[in-house]
């Protein structure tokens, strides 16, 4: 049977609800998989997140030590620790008490706790020589020995509840489904152990006798703690072993504390012991943050470490989830089992993967480490030896921890610098001058013979460290980092006269500065280096060609694709796709092949498949990377509005090229009240759809930009849909409807559906998206509008029935295929033909669309239709797939005023849209642009609309012009 392993941390076991959280976890895991075992390591009680208690359990028994070494007079000293040990057992008790579990659960351990402090007091009271260290362990121990039997009896109580669940419902029914009869099995072969408490002193965890700080000996990671494991196993096949962390025993049985990271070097030298599979650690947040979330609040989770990074943030202050200590026991045995950090309490949430190489492609930045109290000296010195001197007089004083030392020659001048951590225990005790003036005073002495050299003394500093894999040796994120900080004020400038240091190792970048300045240097060392995630959902002809674009600018811009969503489900990873990953995914989609499909061939390592109600929930793509990220919308569908809405909603930016959304229709009253929500995002820079109104060209954001003159009005004019001009300016050189047809399709031009481009749908959507952003500019309701509206193809039609005698069938034209659309438009190559004829000489047919304003009324109105215009006329002359809209800025529409044009229609320049956008949006969260300023009127929402009729208008042969609400005008 395979093992697993689990170690809970101290938050995860600090109140009775919070272990019965981290019981159903272990549960969890151990009946998902009969075939499995689950070992598990459990730390002291710790703080309660929720804040109910702030003190830990360890900490609570250190100060009990304190007291009893402490000479008071014997009955005062007996009344403290008295006090103190009631304290301490009381918290154990009275999650006992709310659990509902048997008190006896902690006996043995809380007695052995009241025998340890007798002991020790007695020892003291006889004057016997005694080890302090020594009492401080015998009783720190009993944190994790209290703890575990604790969490094993919940364990224990929820598998026994299962097996007698199990057991009625095969009594009743006579059958169970075959998982549920597995898990029976398995709880029957159990023998009602189903949790089993193992003291880890008497299960090979063997140490030194360096208490408080013991290191596990050879002997025990060899074989030892495996053997134990081995003659465990065997007593309990189906057993969960919970194992006490942090304590060991020394080779005379002395009771010894496993020292830094204890608890995860007891997991991880089991994990060794036992050939675990992988670990799961539950903490109390999603992962490891890529900074403290008190000066960044909303920090990015790093979904990938390796084992260098991982320790380098704990050793510079990041989080500290695994330190050194902790995966030496890995590191040492070359078995290099993946760790994953979970939430406890948000354990949906994929956390953070550490295994011992990072993949290739993955972000720069993982994480930002900050440590306040430092000191930065320089010294002047003759030669290395002095230096070597100097070093050795630095590092021998006490509280100083030398986290940087150098010797750098300029010319025959030679300068010694050193950073290092100041114990502030010590500079509180004998104040400031401790680490300045008296600490000078000793070098002087020693190392200079009483002559003072030439010096620079910083104090009061922090030292920001940034870790990723090779940052140290990016040019690239170097000049990032010395831009930041020439912005900052202090951090890497000039400060009497002296430059602060800098200094890289091929994984990190230190940089020393003032203490004043750190939370704004952090705060913009974070928002330039850090990932921006983006989410996809669509991917037909536009998404891949996005994604190939993605590719070119992921390091670049910085950007990582964390999920991708087609009709057959979602496809995400955590810590995002590599460009390997992109590159595999769209040449499959090439291939025809979806991503359920790339999914069940295990086509990228590591990425997860998403069944489609699950992908639609743009909230599970999103957590697979925490931070900054942007839904791009690729797709086509109307119903995209609620997961936009919901995007917002959760504070990510939006892209979409889908014009559906923006103009949707019919009487869905969740929609219309998320219509006000995108176009008041779209003026806030929180949404942007350069690509929904002729292509790449920018007809939005010239828009946006009239908006922010705050004119009285403005009007549109224009052609905007490239599968009609490009149509047209075919059937002009006499070639017939359905050849034009043909090639719009052919050129990727016409949306999925084709007839949405020759309906006249695409271009109404495209004027309402326009009409939209002006109303909500000027609080305008945006149903309320007057539209006139014909499809591209009704002129034919007429000529079609004015010729034939005939009803031309138009019902089942937006189902029809493709191919099946184009051998219908051949019946009106004839009638097309005939109305090129009948136009006046010098005019041209053009498909306009336009929003006027009428002064007298102060109202806007929307027609679309084909007109006829001179050739001269800047419509007139287009050609191709070129758009081009023309807009009036307090007038009607004309060339002298602001217009955009270009190739309104195609698949790279969609794709180059929504670059632009993502640019626009990396800029901005990089602090770099701060986007476009619009004040508008921001309606109440008791005055948006609450019920809008609905009616058919797509036949030919109809126009609708009366005033009345736009989503009556779509199906």
């Amino acid at each position: 049977m395979a093992e697993y392993g689990i170690k809970v941390g101290g938050s995860s076991v600090s109140s009775a609800r919070n272990i019965d959280i981290v019981a159903d976890l272990i549960v969890k895991q151990y009946l998902s998989n009969p075939a499995d075992n689950i070992n598990v390591v459990v730390s002291a009680i710790g703080k309660d997140p929720a804040g109910t208690r702030t003190e830990k359990v360890t900490d609570m028994l250190l100060d009990l030590a304190k007291l009893i070494l402490e000479k008071k007079s014997p009955k005062k000293n007996a009344l403290a620790v008295e006090k103190k040990l009631t304290e301490t057992s009381g918290v154990h008790t009275d999650i006992i008490h709310h659990l509902h579990i048997d008190y006896r659960t902690a006996d043995y351990p809380l007695s052995n706790l009241g025998l340890a402090v007798a002991d020790a007091m007695s020892k003291i009271k006889r004057k016997e020589n005694i080890n302090p260290y020594q009492i401080k362990d015998a009783l720190a121990a009993m944190g994790e020995l209290s703890s575990t039997p604790i969490v094993a009896a919940v364990v224990q109580h929820k598998l026994e509840k299962k097996w007698e669940s199990l057991e009625t419902k095969l009594a009743k029914e006579k059958m169970l489904r075959p998982e549920e009869q597995a898990v029976l099995n398995r709880l029957r072969a159990a023998n009602g152990v189903y949790a089993h408490v193992v003291d880890s002193r008497h299960a090979g965890f063997i140490t030194d006798s360096n208490f408080t700080k013991a290191t596990l000996l050879d002997s025990s990671l060899d074989t030892e703690i495996a053997r134990h494991h081995a003659s465990l196993r065997a007593q309990y096949p189906h057993s969960i072993l919970m194992y006490s962390g942090f304590v060991g025993r020394d080779i005379e049985g002395n009771t010894t504390t496993i020292g830094r990271d204890g608890s995860n070097t007891t997991k991880t030298a089991l994990a060794v012991a036992a050939n675990e599979q992988a670990i799961t650690i539950y903490s109390d947040t999603d992962g490891v943050l890529l900074v403290n979330p008190k000066i960044v609040p909303n920090s990015q989770t790093a979904r990938s470490l390796d084992y260098i990074e991982t320790v380098l943030l704990a050793k510079f202050g990041g989080m500290k989830v695994l330190e050194e200590a902790g995966l030496y026991p890995l590191i040492r045995a070359k078995k290099y089992i993946p760790i994953t950090v979970k939430n406890t309490f948000n354990p949906d949430d994929p956390g953070t993967l550490i295994t011992h190489e990072a993949p290739p492609s993955v972000p720069t930045m993982k994480g930002l480490g900050i440590l306040h109290d430092m000191h930065y000296r320089e010294f002047a010195v003759q030669d290395p030896r002095a230096f070597q001197q100097l070093e050795r007089t630095l590092a021998s004083y006490k509280g100083v921890n030398i986290l940087k030392s150098t010797l750098e020659s300029n010319g025959a001048k030679k300068i010694g610098k050193f950073v290092f951590a100041a114990d502030r225990k010590l500079e509180k005790r004998h104040g400031a001058e401790y680490f300045a003036g008296a600490l000078t005073d000793r070098i002087i002495k020693n190392v200079f013979g009483g002559q003072a050299p030439k010096s620079f003394h910083h104090s009061a500093g922090s030292l920001v460290t940034i870790v990723g894999r090779e940052l140290g040796n990016s040019h690239k994120d170097m000049s990032r980092v010395y831009d930041i900080l020439s912005k900052a004020n202090g951090g890497g400038t000039d400060t009497n006269t002296h430059k602060l240091p800098v200094w890289t190792t091929p994984d990190s970048i230190h940089l020393y500065m003032d203490q004043g300045t750190t939370n704004n240097v952090v705060n913009m060392l974070y928002n330039k280096l850090k990932k921006i995630n983006v989410v996809l959902y669509g991917l037909g002809n536009i998404g891949p060609a996005f994604l190939q674009k993605a590719i070119e600018n992921y390091d670049e811009l910085g950007i990582t694709v964390t999920g991708i969503v087609d009709s057959s489900g979602g496809y995400a990873k955590i810590g995002g796709f590599t460009t390997h990953d992109l590159e595999a995914i769209i040449a499959a989609k090439k291939g025809k092949t979806s991503l359920k499909e790339a999914a069940e061939s295990s086509l990228v390592e590591g990425g997860i498949y998403l069944a489609p109600e699950a992908a639609k929930n743009f909230r599970n793509l999103r957590d697979f990377c925490k931070g900054d990220t942007v839904l791009v919308d690729a797709t086509s569908e109307s119903s995209m509005i609620h997961r936009l809405a919901y995007a917002l909603h959760l504070g990510a930016k939006v892209i979409s090229v889908n014009k559906a959304p923006y103009a949707v229709e019919k009487d869905n009253g969740h929609a219309k009240r998320q219509i006000p929500q995108l176009f008041e995002a779209l003026l806030e820079n929180r949404l942007f759809n350069r690509g929904t109104v002729g292509a790449d060209i920018g007809v939005p954001g010239k828009l946006l930009d009239i908006l922010i003159k705050n004119p009285a009005y403005v009007t549109v004019r224009g052609c905007s849909s490239g599968t009609l001009g490009y149509t047209t300016t075919l059937i002009e050189e006499g070639k017939p409807l359905s050849d034009g047809v043909q090639g719009a399709i052919a050129e990727g031009f016409t949306e999925p559906n084709p007839y949405k481009d020759f309906s006249g749908n695409d271009v109404l959507n495209k004027m309402v998206v326009l009409w939209r952003t002006i109303a909500t500019k000027y609080g305008l309701d945006p149903f309320d509008i007057k539209v006139s509206h014909e499809s591209y193809l009704a002129p034919a039609i007429r000529k079609y029935e004015e010729l034939t005698g005939k009803p031309f069938e138009t019902s089942d034209l937006s189902g029809l295929t493709k191919t099946a659309f184009v051998e219908r438009m051949k019946m009106l190559d004839g009638p097309f033909k005939a109305l090129q004829k009948g136009l006046p000489e010098g005019y041209v047919l053009r498909y306009v669309g336009e929003i006027s304003y009428d002064e007298a009324t102060k109202k806007y109105s929307i027609s679309v239709g084909m007109r006829e215009v001179h050739k001269t006329n800047s419509l007139g002359s287009l050609k191709g797939p070129d758009n081009r809209i023309l807009f009036g800025i307090n007038s009607s529409p004309d060339d002298l005023q602001d217009f955009a044009s270009g190739k309104g229609a195609g698949i790279v320049e969609t794709a180059n849209a929504i670059m632009r956008d993502l640019k626009e949006i990396v800029s901005m969260a990089r602090g770099e642009y701060g986007g476009r300023k619009i004040g508008y009127v921001k309606r109440p929402l008791s005055e948006r609309p609450t019920h809008l009729p609905m009616v058919n208008w797509h036949r030919p042969s109809q126009k609708a012009t009366a005033l009345m609400g736009y989503s009556q005008f779509l199906k």
